[in-house]
């Protein structure tokens, strides 16, 4: 897994997890899939501009500040 999948999974899991919600919500709110977001976090896959503002959105937080 290259940092920066790492480095973003962790932040978005870590996110997710400070509003108390499941894959599920945060991929609802987002209009993302469930298993969109499972692989985000897993670091199986690096996200598009457009997935990471829709995640930065649904969360209010912004990556990497």
């Amino acid at each position: 897994m290259s940092k920066e999948k790492q480095s973003f999974a962790a932040w978005l899991e870590a996110a997710r997890n400070r509003k108390g919600w499941s894959q599920n919500e945060l991929g609802r709110r987002a209009g993302l899939g469930e298993a969109t977001v499972y692989r985000l976090e897993m670091g199986k896959r690096k996200p598009h501009s457009q997935t990471r503002k829709a995640i930065e959105a649904a969360l209010g937080e912004v990556y990497g500040e």
